[in-house]
């Protein structure tokens, strides 16, 4: 939990820069690409944990 909660803030501000960039389009397709890093994300860390 430790590496998660390091790497927090660095997500975040990964987030932020994405949707920063995603702002210039339409908010239908910042949604879709935002559920998809959320699904990727999630998907991720579900590995990540299965692995320990």
């Amino acid at each position: 939990m430790k590496d998660i909660s390091v790497s927090t803030p660095v997500t975040i501000k990964i987030y932020r820069s994405i949707l920063g960039l995603l702002d210039t389009g339409r908010n239908g397709s910042r949604l879709i690409i935002w559920a998809a890093i959320l699904g990727w994300m999630f998907r991720f860390m579900r590995e990540y944990h299965l692995s320990l």
